[in-house]
């Protein structure tokens, strides 16, 4: 990491924490995909609408991040398996209300 002018053990700290990032991001855009699909009910419109608007932001959000762990001269993860294991956002049923949608 010459040109960063930073040793390894202290990227790799912030490598992590970008990977964690990036695993969250994809599991939260995946909800959002899912929710903007399947949603129903008396405020579909406004939901499908809102659905789309973020996760088109966290898309941008996961390309940013990812490129940022480029930089740092480090892979960003890229497997679906990886990001379930260790994303902090869990996986949902999209079959909810559109109440608990955003709850």
């Amino acid at each position: 990491m010459n040109y960063l002018n930073m040793k390894d053990e202290k990227l790799m700290p912030v490598v992590v924490e970008l990977n964690t990032l990036l695993a969250n991001y994809h599991i939260y855009y995946q909800k959002l995909r899912n929710f903007h699909w399947n949603v129903l009910g008396e405020n579909f419109f406004d939901l499908h609408n809102k659905f789309e608007e973020l996760y088109t932001d966290v898309r941008t959000k996961i390309d940013e991040t990812a490129e940022r762990i480029l930089t740092l001269r480090y892979h960003p993860m890229s497997k679906l398996s990886d990001y379930l294991e260790i994303s902090e956002i869990k996986e949902v049923s999209p079959l909810q209300s559109d109440r608990d949608m955003v709850l």
